[in-house]
């Protein structure tokens, strides 16, 4: 079973990374609202532009990142059960995402 510091480290790292994703995406959008929409398919953000492929590739990876969060979530749990009584001081509260 792996320590539950290590798994509160990956949840941590994960987050980060999310939120790096999020920020990435969010920043693509507002740049795409610049672009007047009859003008969208003849720039970079055409069907194979490279605006729109970093933007696939980043929801894909958002994509990953919530199977790998639940993944660990699943093991943060089974961690704690498995030592009844004994939760780690250091786990943030428990959620209901």
């Amino acid at each position: 079973m792996a320590d539950m510091k290590a798994l509160l480290a990956l949840l941590d790292e994960l987050e980060r990374e999310n939120n790096e994703a999020q920020a990435e995406i969010d920043q693509l959008i507002a740049e795409m609202e610049r672009v007047p929409p009859e003008q969208r398919s003849d720039t970079d953000w055409g069907p194979k532009g490279k605006l729109t492929v970093r933007y696939l590739e980043l929801s894909e990876r958002q994509a990953e990142l919530a199977v790998d969060f639940q993944r660990v979530s699943q093991a943060v749990e089974a961690a704690r059960a498995a030592k009844p009584g004994a939760e780690d001081k250091d786990a943030p509260p428990k959620t209901t995402h």
